[in-house]
């Protein structure tokens, strides 16, 4: 396609944007190409699940672009138009991906290099395991100090002595070196003997606390606030990855040798509710398996006094690890003051294979004993879904029906008009009233966006239209009205097009250069749609340029992109 270029799509893009859409490529599908044209779907970068349409046309000689995501609706040639451009221009074939040059082979990771080096120790001597250690310790420093300090752990003093320094922190000697000592200690108690497990027992826990308590004092006040970043990535890093070497130990330990639960316990607890932000170094659900902990975490939580929240938060993660449905959605009904909560009762008698049961609780929550404080679609979504899958479709509609004449949105339309298919319920005058509702409301809600919307996704643009300018809505739902409107109607999109260019040049001078993008954009629809419409567009960019021709950065843009 000579008409598409990697130069045109960089001039038409921009820089910024043309980079971005570079980063996209992998991601186009169904690419259909034609002689003048290139229809696509681009999967958003932020929720891979999202997908955009995408259309290149020729027109003029020049691509233009159309794109249903929200740059693209703002006439910018957004980057998954640049995306489905680069994919042609650098010609892989539609719905094939490019092969991969050969490169050398992938390095084994690290699972696979574990196994090998598993069965390479099993197959070798006593004899040979020794000078391979030796050799190792003489050039790995880190394996040295280790078995240093497991060869001075005989006397239990030494090792009380090294845990006790890690509570000084790393401030001094920096997060890798601090990691290491804690490292090394964890190293030492897990090659105990079983006779000495109480001493594993009595100082883990404490490494633990240090680590953790660590974390939570950095950085402080010796580092600029400038390094803070690098601080947190050169420093905390290998003591989060110290926290999870003795956790895992800790877990091995009470496994083999189990601990007093209550002891267990009550360190637990504090720990976890001292440091909330790390708990999920230290979850609970590790605790299934291990006779009696978990029991005894549930025993010491009831009654605790503290910060509420972080207390049923614990709370509501060690029941959830114990399993006892009856039990958990007992401490779930001690607050039923939200939709979610309900919802959050049905998930897990559903889970327990009690779909009834979690249908009486969704029931339940329609007519509250008091007013519930957050919004109901939880509720609603879970419970049409269980209504349908009973083959209860007539009361699901009814539970679609009601929420859509609750909440008024597009999202609750579509799922009232999906009910209505599955139950075989004539949709065509159930919509009618759906949409005249929409109509009576429009004035009270400010604005017919939700109708608006609706039109243009049923196929309707013109009575789009028509509502947008009779009712008024959001500058986004606008211009996709117009754009709709566009096709057959160019000279009533004109005016949209021309205040969405006085709306972009209002903005921060940190923005100036994309508002300026934006504009020229803007005007590369302007160019399609006068033309169309029989006007002289050369005339009315004439008198844009003189507005605004002390806006030298506008001018230099508008010059690059042939305007």
């Amino acid at each position: 396609m000579a008409w598409l270029t990697d130069v045109v799509l960089r001039r038409r893009a921009g820089a910024t944007v043309y980079q971005r859409g570079g980063y996209l490529v992998g991601a186009v599908a169904d690419l259909v190409e034609q002689p003048d044209a290139v229809t696509a779907m681009v999967a958003s970068s932020g929720s891979p699940a999202v997908r955009y349409r995408v259309c290149l046309q020729r027109r003029g000689g020049e691509p233009v672009g159309e794109c249903d995501c929200p740059q693209g609706l703002e006439g910018h040639f957004c980057k998954h138009c640049v995306a489905v451009g680069l994919r042609v221009v650098n010609g892989v074939p539609p719905d094939r991906p490019a092969a991969a040059p050969p490169g050398p082979a992938a390095e084994a990771g690290p699972d696979e290099q574990w196994s090998a080096v598993q069965a390479y120790v099993d197959g070798c001597t006593r004899q040979e395991l020794v000078e391979l250690l030796r050799d190792a310790a003489r050039d790995d420093a880190a394996l040295r100090h280790r078995l240093w300090v497991l060869a001075s752990a005989s006397e239990p003093e030494q090792l009380r002595a090294r845990t006790e320094r890690l509570g000084e922190g790393y401030a001094a000697i920096g997060g890798a070196a601090f990691a290491e000592q804690a490292r090394a200690v964890v190293f030492a108690l897990s090659h105990l003997p079983a006779a000495r497990a109480g001493i594993a027992h009595e100082l883990l826990p404490s490494v633990l606390r240090y680590l953790l308590a660590a974390l939570d004092g950095a950085p402080d006040d010796s580092y600029a606030a400038e390094d803070v970043n690098e601080y947190a990535v050169d420093h905390e890093t290998p003591v989060i990855d110290a926290v999870g070497v003795a956790w895992r130990t800790y877990l091995v330990l009470c496994g083999t040798v189990p601990p007093g639960p209550a002891a267990f316990a009550a360190w637990f607890v504090e720990l976890r509710l001292a440091h909330p932000m790390y708990r999920h170094r230290l979850p609970a659900s590790d605790l299934a398996g291990l006779t009696g902990l978990l029991a005894a975490c549930q025993s010491r939580l009831d009654g605790y006094e503290g910060d509420a929240a972080a207390v049923w938060s614990l709370t509501d993660e060690v029941l959830q690890a114990i399993g006892d449905t009856d039990a958990y959605v007992a401490f779930l009904a001690g607050d039923l003051s939200t939709y979610q909560r309900y919802a959050r009762i049905a998930e897990v008698l559903v889970a327990a294979g009690c779909a009834d049961e979690a249908v009486t609780w969704l029931e339940r929550a329609r007519h509250p004993e008091v007013p519930l404080r957050d919004p109901a679609s939880p509720v609603v979504e879970l419970l049409a879904r269980l209504y349908t899958r009973q083959d209860r479709l007539a009361e699901a509609l009814e539970v679609r029906r009601r929420h859509f004449t609750a909440t008024r949105t597009e999202a609750a339309y579509r799922a009232l008009k999906q009910a209505a298919d599955r139950a075989g319920v004539n949709w065509t005058p159930l919509r009618a009233g759906v949409l005249d509702l929409l109509r009576r409301d429009t004035p009270r809600l400010s604005g017919g966006d939700t109708l608006v919307r609706i039109l243009l996704a049923e196929g309707e643009p013109d009575e789009a239209w028509a509502t947008a300018r009779r009712y008024g809505c959001e500058s986004h739902t606008l211009v996709m009205a117009a754009k709709a409107r566009a096709v057959n109607h160019p000279v009533d999109a004109i005016d949209v097009y021309w205040n969405q260019i006085e709306e972009a040049l209002v903005f921060h001078d940190r923005d100036r250069n994309r508002a300026y993008e934006r504009v020229v954009n803007l005007l590369l629809i302007l160019r399609d749609l006068v033309t169309r419409a029989g006007g002289d567009f050369g005339a009315e960019l004439a008198r844009f340029k003189a507005t605004h021709r002390r806006k030298r950065n506008l001018m230099d843009e508008l010059a690059r992109r042939g305007l």
